[in-house]
């Protein structure tokens, strides 16, 4: 029964990551779910990219020490707006979710201002 279950869980999470999910004609929670969870993994990602591509523009150790220092900050940051934002909803909830996407779209935003702006980086 564990091993069943354990590959209806590959093959949902298959599917959430490589398909585009439209929920503009299903107000159902599981459509919603599906679309907030797609959509912080591709801003996860997106962010990650971004912060690779300012860490090798940075020759300075010490600038770059202090990205990784205020990306770790940013992360407990966003959890913790999150989980206030959540409050009783638990960490699987839509709402816990959308938050952890909206906020990493913003974190996104304000380092790919950061990359555009030379003088910044160093």
């Amino acid at each position: 029964m564990m091993r069943l279950f354990a590959l209806v869980l590959i093959v949902f999470w298959s599917c959430v990551a490589f398909a585009e999910i439209d929920c503009t004609d299903s107000g159902s929670t599981y459509c919603q779910a599906l679309f907030a969870e797609a959509n912080f993994k591709r801003a996860d990602k997106e962010l990650n990219e971004q912060y690779k591509i300012i860490m090798s523009s940075i020759s300075s150790a010490e600038a770059k020490k202090l990205l990784v220092e205020a990306q770790r900050a940013w992360i407990i940051y966003r959890d913790k707006l999150c989980e206030f934002e959540n409050i009783g909803g638990g960490i699987n909830s839509i709402n816990w979710i959308s938050c952890k996407a909206r906020i990493t779209n913003q974190r996104l935003k304000d380092m790919k201002d950061s990359a555009d702006d030379p003088l910044r980086l160093e």
